[in-house]
C-alpha cells in the first residue's frame, strides 16, 4: 500500500536528491503546508488521510460517503493541484 501511494505522489514531487534539496525541505514543507490550509475541509482531510495516514480510499470512501472512483478522480486532481502550486514555487518535477 505504502509504495502505491508513494508512486502516486512521485509526479507532484521533488525527488530530494540533491543537497539543495535537502535543504530547502523547510521551505517546501512551508508551501505544502499553505497550500493543505487552501483546500476545503473535505478535500484535506481527503489528501490527509491518503496520502499521510495511509487510508485506502474503500475506507476514504464509507466514511465519506462517497465512491471510491470519485474519490480516486479527486485525489487526482489535489495531486495536479499540488504539483502546480510547487510548479509556481519554482520546483522542477
Amino acid at each position: 500500500g505504502m509504495d502505491s501511494m508513494l508512486s502516486e505522489l512521485a509526479d507532484c514531487l521533488p525527488d530530494g536528491s540533491s543537497i539543495d534539496d535537502q535543504v530547502d525541505s523547510r521551505a517546501l514543507t512551508g508551501i505544502i503546508t499553505r497550500w493543505l490550509d487552501s483546500l476545503p475541509p473535505r478535500d484535506k482531510e481527503l489528501f490527509v488521510r491518503r496520502y499521510w495516514f495511509c487510508d485506502s480510499l474503500g475506507e476514504i470512501a464509507a466514511e465519506m460517503e462517497e465512491a471510491p472512483g470519485a474519490l480516486a478522480q479527486r485525489t487526482y486532481q489535489l495531486r495536479k493541484s499540488l504539483k502546480n502550486c510547487l510548479e509556481k514555487e519554482g520546483y522542477t518535477i
